[in-house]
């Protein structure tokens, strides 16, 4: 059984403004490390130096913890507050160390760009896409980093590899192990930590750290809490360390309904206390980024729900509903929910999402410094028992009737500057004849 945990939204975003209000620090001490390996062995491949940079923060990097959540990742690697760390242009941070050792590079294709895009043929500020990955939690939940440990010293055996693969196992394999040191180093925090918190609920959620820490993401995950920390562990990491943005936070249904039924029939965890961890872990990237800043490309942050499973059958399931739970809940602007919906799914989940996205809209656009965006006091629904909205926004006003997707797709963009659909979620505009399913944000019944 768990800790019983409990979310307390207020507490938390108190927590992490504290931190992250003080975004970007100073890393010039790592990045003089870095500097210095360099130096020491210009012929290093990149492979190597990537290396250097999870090295030096398993080492050196402050890990930190807030009392109020049980998930452990955030690290100080000199990142900006509104961030995801894509590589181009470089920004703050020892995770972008890499890419800043060629600054050619960097201004040439920015002057580049920069004229073709003043006349506009294109719009490519970065030369790659470096802000849309997904980082594979789910071979990490799978087999451990550990697991993956051992396997990249198996094919190390094998024969004829070249030289350019034995390279590239050698360094996943250290960078595998900087981030066991990683998890290691949370424990000890919360650990120490737990030394001087007399706070129940603090209590709680440190007991979970420091225990679940020192397994995951080294093992495999076991149950739903675990799942759920080597999840965001693992994007986090790749956040802070690897240079690129990794936007998916994953298909959550898929990938934790397992992990949720067996705790259920092990009597490990209740319904609500899975959906105050869920309410927890959505809320983490609103109170990461001040919102109140100009934004025009979004958080770049999502969570996938619905569509289906490898064999074909739909994904909707309790833990679909306590996401979409979250969002009418506590009016999360982020992550955006990315929903896909067939002609298989119920008509349920179309209702409860489109019902979520009208109190996210209701509340930053109608409410704002009212008293209903304050107590979530905006208009109920009424009608089916799915919970069928009557009201919706539409092009400044409230219409009477029920929501339904205008055009092509009903756009779930929780950020507080866009209104489908004037622009995606990165701030492009939308490409002619381009279904609304590709936005991000965006639900499209199919058949």
């Amino acid at each position: 059984m768990m800790a019983g945990y409990r979310f307390n939204k207020e507490e938390y975003f108190k927590e992490t403004k504290a931190v992250y209000s003080n975004y970007p620090t100073d890393v010039s001490r790592m990045e003089k490390e870095l500097d210095r390996l360099q130096k020491e062995n210009p012929k290093a491949s990149s492979f190597q130096k990537k290396t250097w940079i999870y090295r030096t923060a398993a080492r050196d990097a402050e890990v930190i913890l807030f009392p109020s959540s049980p998930f452990y990742a955030e690290i100080d690697t000199g990142r900006e507050q509104n961030s995801v760390t894509a590589s181009f242009p470089p920004q703050p941070g020892i995770g972008c160390w890499l890419m800043k050792q060629y600054p050619d590079f960097v201004d040439g294709y920015g002057e580049w760009s920069g004229y073709y895009g003043k006349y506009g043929v294109m719009n490519g500020p970065q030369f790659m896409d470096a802000a849309h990955h997904y980082a594979n939690c789910e071979t990490v939940l799978k087999y451990g980093l550990s697991g993956i440990i051992r396997h990249a010293m198996m094919r190390l055996e094998e024969k004829n590899l070249t030289d350019h693969q034995q390279d590239f196992l050698k360094c996943m394999i250290d960078v595998c192990r900087s981030l066991q040191r990683i998890s290691e180093r949370f424990a000890e925090k919360a650990e120490e930590m737990l030394k001087t918190e007399h706070d129940e609920e603090h209590v709680k959620a440190l007991k979970m750290i420091a225990v679940t820490a020192r397994r995951i993401p080294s093992e495999p995950a076991e149950t739903f809490y675990e799942a759920m920390c080597a999840i965001w562990f693992t994007r986090e990491m790749c956040n802070a360390l690897d240079g690129l943005g990794f936007a998916v936070i994953g298909h959550l249904d898929r990938i934790l309904i397992s992990y949720y039924e067996r705790d259920l029939k092990n009597n490990r965890i209740t319904p609500d206390e899975a959906q105050e961890l869920i309410d927890c872990f959505v809320s983490m990237t609103d109170a990461r980024w001040n919102l109140e800043a100009d934004l025009p490309g979004g958080t770049n942050a999502d969570i996938i729900i619905g569509g289906c499973d490898k064999n074909g059958d739909i994904v909707y399931n309790d833990i679909s509903r306590m996401i979409i739970n979250s969002y009418k809940k506590y009016h999360f602007a982020n992550p955006k929910l990315q929903v896909r919906i067939s002609a298989k799914h119920p008509d349920e989940f179309l209702l409860q999402v489109a019902y979520a996205y009208h109190r996210v809209i209701y509340r930053t656009v109608h409410c704002a410094g009212r008293g209903a965006a304050n107590t979530g006091g905006d208009p109920e629904p009424s009608g089916g028992a799915a919970g069928h909205p009557r009201q919706h926004h539409r092009q400044g006003g409230l219409q009477k009737g029920p929501l339904r997707p205008r055009g092509r797709g009903l756009y779930l963009c929780g950020q507080r500057h866009h209104r489908a659909p004037r622009q995606d979620g990165c701030g492009h505009p939308p490409q002619p004849c381009r279904p609304a399913a590709e936005h991000p944000g965006a639900v499209q019944r199919r058949g």
